[in-house]
């Protein structure tokens, strides 16, 4: 509807340089806009007017629509992984080598989604990068054992656009665990106060290891019984949950609010 408006405008330039549509949109085209595009600016440019005109607009309807960059950041993850192969390989360093998590950002008090990974393949990370349009960060230093790591990390809008965009491209544990983070979170991508994964996942996890243990335990001649099954899938996701409050039972604060974060 916008693109369809848009292509059949009229657009006049005034001496000043401003420039005006010779007729306004109508109500549900300019709503619309604004719900698909989110900033003033973004509507600007579809229509080929100024900031000044949509804002116009906006009072001639009486309209108190905020400008959203939420939906501008998740729009650019979403063409940033248009492309199917890119997807394809995403969703396989995710399931690979990623997580779904949270961090925490104790100035302004929310929690946001981040969907991340790292890995000592620095080939591949600089792939990953490039398609997700994010920076490699240092994940760890070298030891005798290891080598050093590289991180990738995705969060708020951006990282639940990009859930969104490869989910159907997810299989096993990192699937369920996705679209419970997408059903956990709003679209934003971020939730006020302080929260754990467990809060949203102790349900996949109890479902991953029931069947995990059940599926291993039905190939066994000699089978282990259900009383220890229960127990070792208990076991697992108690683990699980430690993993996931380790900072909050520490009381260590995970992030600190940067202006950078918060446009993110």
């Amino acid at each position: 509807m916008i693109a369809a408006f848009a292509k059949t405008i009229r657009v006049r330039t005034f001496p000043s340089g401003q420039k005006r549509t010779v007729r306004d949109p109508p109500l549900s085209v300019l709503t619309n806009a604004l719900d698909h595009l989110g900033t003033y600016s973004d509507v600007a440019d579809a229509f080929g007017v100024s900031r000044s005109v949509v804002q116009r607009w906006m009072a001639k309807y009486q309209l108190d629509i905020p400008s959203r960059n939420e939906i501008k950041l998740a729009n650019e993850m979403r063409m940033l992984v248009s492309n199917r192969d890119d997807q394809d390989l995403v969703a396989q360093w995710l399931m690979d080598e990623g997580s779904v998590s949270v961090g925490y950002f104790i100035r302004s008090d929310y929690t946001v989604l981040i969907v991340c990974g790292s890995m000592n393949d620095y080939a591949v990370l600089a792939r990953i990068s490039s398609i997700l349009g994010v920076p490699i960060t240092s994940s760890s230093l070298p030891s005798d054992a290891t080598l050093p790591t590289g991180a990738v990390r995705v969060q708020g809008p951006k990282g639940y656009a990009l859930l969104q965009t490869i989910l159907p491209r997810l299989v096993g544990l990192k699937a369920l665990e996705a679209q419970a983070a997408l059903d956990f979170f709003p679209s934003t991508g971020r939730i006020k106060g302080r929260h754990t994964t467990d809060e949203f996942l102790v349900p996949v996890w109890e479902r991953f290891a029931a069947d995990t243990l059940s599926g291993w335990n039905s190939r066994r001649r000699v089978k282990t019984g259900q009383e220890e099954i229960e127990r070792l899938a208990a076991a697992w996701v108690e683990g699980r949950i430690r993993r996931a409050r380790r900072f909050v039972d520490a009381q260590v604060p995970i992030m600190r609010t940067s202006q950078k974060d918060k446009s993110s």
